[in-house]
């Protein structure tokens, strides 16, 4: 067997979904991960490999998966940016709720290319210097 192959596969284990998020993270396409894992041949006969270019995207991204070894079992995902965002800006002291899911949605705006960087700048810095309310974590009556 080729150990590219067991490697990718230690790095992968068996989940659909760990194989789509090692795709998405190394830009490659997850049926060709699973054609290369499941020894499906190329047209010419020959088996599929972990291709240089494919192997140079895991290494940049997985250092040492290849040098894994054959018994250590799948390392855990890193969390993506959507999971681990929401988590920090809760644990922001004095950040509420709602002015964090704005600064949620900016950031996801901004990595999605559907906001314009400068607009996304200008309300981050605008929305993270307004003054907080107390830390009852409701929005202050305003002064009349």
């Amino acid at each position: 067997m080729d150990p590219a192959v067991e490697a990718l596969r230690r790095l992968i284990g068996t989940s659909a979904a760990r194989r789509q998020e090692i795709a998405d993270t190394i830009g490659a396409s997850e049926q060709a991960l699973y054609q290369i894992l499941r020894g499906i041949p190329l047209k010419s006969g020959a088996p599929r490999s972990v291709g240089r270019s494919l192997r140079e995207r895991l290494d940049r991204h997985f250092p040492g998966w290849l040098d894994a070894s054959s018994t250590a079992p799948p390392s855990p995902a890193a969390p993506t940016l959507g999971e681990a965002l929401p988590v920090v800006l809760g644990r922001l002291p004095g950040l509420d709720g709602y002015t964090a899911g704005k600064v949620l949605g900016a950031v996801r705006a901004a990595i999605e290319g559907t906001a314009p960087l400068e607009h996304v700048e200008r309300d981050l810095l605008q929305w993270l210097q307004e003054p907080r309310p107390a830390s009852s974590g409701k929005h202050a009556a305003p002064h009349r």
